[in-house]
């Protein structure tokens, strides 16, 4: 029994984390740090869903309001977000069968381990990309990828049930009224032509990023 549990939670997976930072005077937000995991990805699909995962984070963080955390529904994709009152965002991509509770325990400590090791002086000015190398975090994202390393099964199982709690939204309720999420995903500079193909395609085949 707890070897089947155990090969469940092993199974789901976080794909993404991100640090931006965002006010309303840039164009888009400004990337930190990001690492992605794509080791379960096709290789051939490992571009795009880089450009994916950094599409969503930051469309994300365009719209979110300071001093919220929320989870965001997109296609297969779970995108649970943190902004704190200084504008700075930490988003997670999972699938939908990580829980979200335990999305948001992964994204306070690595919000502790980032303004420990990096002052805000060093990124709140910034006006460009400055993606910045901290393995703490990887390893923390690492430690994270099987909740059953940081939560004990009985406790996850109670979070799992308490899930409805965590209101989820549609990645298209965040988008201003009249806007469509094609016109977005056009307009996007973080996708390249066939990136964006292959997540208009997705819309209906509700896959992105193929695992093999």
């Amino acid at each position: 029994m707890y070897n089947n549990i155990n090969r469940y939670y092993q199974k789901m997976k976080i794909f993404s984390i991100m640090f931006m930072h965002y006010v309303s005077t840039m164009q888009v937000p400004i990337m930190l740090y990001n690492y992605h995991n794509i080791e379960n990805v096709s290789i051939f699909n490992r571009n795009s869903a880089k450009e994916i995962y950094i599409f969503i984070g930051r469309e994300i963080t365009k719209r979110a309001c300071a001093d919220e955390s929320q989870c965001i529904h997109y296609n297969e994709y779970i995108c649970c977000y943190k902004i704190t009152p200084k504008n700075l965002a930490i988003v997670v991509l999972t699938d939908e069968e990580y829980p979200k509770r335990v999305s948001f325990d992964f994204i306070e400590k690595a919000l502790k381990i980032f303004v420990t090791k990096i002052p805000e002086k060093e990124w709140i000015y910034d006006m460009k990309d400055k993606p910045i190398n901290i393995p703490e975090i990887t390893n923390l994202l690492s430690e994270y990828q099987n909740p059953t390393n940081v939560d004990k099964i009985s406790k996850i199982k109670n979070e799992l049930n308490e899930v409805k709690e965590i209101i989820i939204k549609s990645l298209d309720q965040l988008l201003e009224r009249g806007q469509k999420l094609d016109d977005v995903i056009e307009k996007s500079q973080d996708l390249s032509f066939k990136s964006k193909i292959f997540l208009k395609r997705s819309k209906d085949l509700n896959k992105c990023c193929t695992v093999l």
